[in-house]
């Protein structure tokens, strides 16, 4: 847990540091699952739906790299799934792996908007 929130404070402070913008997650989602395949990782992708959220783009593609890397590593493969709020404020809901939400989906959900 301690190198959770160790990425989460690093992440928050490259986000104060990275211009926010519009950045569609499905898409980042579906870069990363391209390069962590062509790394030999096993990662899928479950199901995306189209997810649009303003954050800093280098500490959110960081932030979902590394939680993609060490479920792939430790968990020896990751399904990664994206369901996105239908209501105004609902925030995304990412799953990077084939059990309930851990320390890791708690992690990246707490950097979402929400």
């Amino acid at each position: 847990m301690a190198s959770i929130s160790g990425a989460i404070r690093l992440v928050r402070e490259e986000v104060n540091q990275d211009a926010v913008e519009p950045l569609e997650l499905d898409r980042l989602v579906r870069d990363i699952e391209v390069e962590m395949v062509s790394l030999g990782h096993a990662v899928t992708i479950d199901h995306l739906d189209r997810v649009s959220v303003k954050a800093g783009a280098l500490g959110l593609r960081r932030a979902l790299r590394n939680l993609i890397v060490n479920a792939a590593t430790h968990g020896k493969s990751c399904t990664v799934a994206l369901a996105g709020g239908t209501a105004r404020r609902s925030s995304p809901s990412p799953t990077a792996a084939r059990h309930p939400a851990g320390p890791a989906e708690q992690g990246l959900r707490a950097l979402l908007p929400g």
